[in-house]
C-alpha cells in the first residue's frame, strides 16, 4: 500500500539483510548501524524494530516487523491507520506504507515522525487520547491497543499519539453515516469527509473479502480431512 517507500535505501537494505526474527539487534548494535547512515535508531519492541528516515521532505520512521506480516495484516492496518490518521489527526501519525513479509524482506510500515515534547509533563494536554476513546465510543467504533506507556506520546502542542498500529476493529459494525454526520458537525472540511467515506467503503470490503476467503479456506481443509 505505498505512496513513497523508504529513502534511505543503504540503512534499509543492511537492515534487511540482518534482521532475524530469532535473535533481535543489539540496541548498541542497532545505533551504531542507523548513525553509519546518517539516522537514528528509535527503538524496537516484541514485534518491530524502528528507524527514522528523514531524507523524505517530511521525516517518516521505518519499521521492520520481527514477527510476520501478512498480506492481510497489512492491508488492513493500512486502512484502519488512514481512517484514525483522518478522523483524528492529532492523535495517529499518517501511514504512507504498510508491505507484507515475503520470502526475504521482513514486513514493514512507514509514517509520519512525532517528535515527543522535551519536558510532557509541563505541556498541557490539547488534544487527548482519552477524547478519542469517548468519541469513537459514542460512534460505535470499537479498535484495540496496546496501553504500555511507550506507545504513547505528546507533542510540544500537546497532541498525544498513539504510535504503535493498531490491531483490529469491529469493521462490519461501522454506521458510515453516522461518522460522516459526525465529520459534517465537527467542521471537518469536504476532502476529508470524501476520504474517509471512501476509506470505509475500503475496510468493509477488504473485511468482508478475507473473511469469505478464511471460510472459503477452511471449508477446504476440512473436506480435505473428511
Amino acid at each position: 500500500m505505498p505512496e513513497l517507500g523508504p529513502k534511505n535505501t543503504a540503512l534499509f537494505s543492511e537492515v534487511k539483510q540482518r534482521i532475524d526474527p530469532n535473535n533481535k539487534f543489539d540496541d548498541q548494535a542497532a545505533i551504531e548501524m542507523a548513525e553509519k547512515h546518517g539516522e537514528e535508531f528509535i527503538g524496537q519492541g516484541g514485534e518491530c524494530i524502528v528507524f527514522s528516515d528523514s531524507q523524505h521532505k517530511h521525516d517518516k520512521v521505518v519499521t521492520f516487523n520481527y514477527k510476520e506480516l501478512t498480506p492481510e495484516q497489512a492491508t488492513k492496518t493500512f486502512y484502519l491507520q488512514r481512517f484514525f490518521s483522518t478522523l483524528f489527526p492529532k492523535n495517529f501519525p499518517h501511514f504512507s506504507l504498510t508491505a507484507p513479509t515475503s520470502k526475504d524482506k521482513p514486513g514493514v510500515t512507514m509514517r509520519d515522525r512525532v517528535y515527543p515534547a522535551k519536558n510532557r509533563d509541563l505541556v498541557k494536554t490539547e488534544n487527548s487520547f482519552f477524547d478519542v476513546i469517548k468519541t469513537c465510543d459514542n460512534l460505535g467504533v470499537k479498535f484495540i491497543v496496546d496501553d504500555s506507556p511507550d506507545n504513547f506520546t505528546k507533542d510540544d502542542q500537546g497532541d498525544e499519539y498513539y504510535l504503535d498500529s493498531l490491531k483490529s476493529a469491529n469493521f462490519s459494525e461501522w454506521d458510515a453515516e453516522r461518522i460522516k454526520q459526525y465529520m459534517i458537525d465537527n467542521h471537518y472540511p469536504d476532502s476529508q469527509i470524501c476520504r474517509t467515506e471512501k476509506i470505509i467503503d475500503k475496510i468493509k470490503t477488504l473485511h468482508d473479502t478475507y473473511k469469505q476467503d478464511n471460510e472459503d479456506r477452511e471449508e477446504f481443509l476440512k473436506n480435505c480431512i473428511m
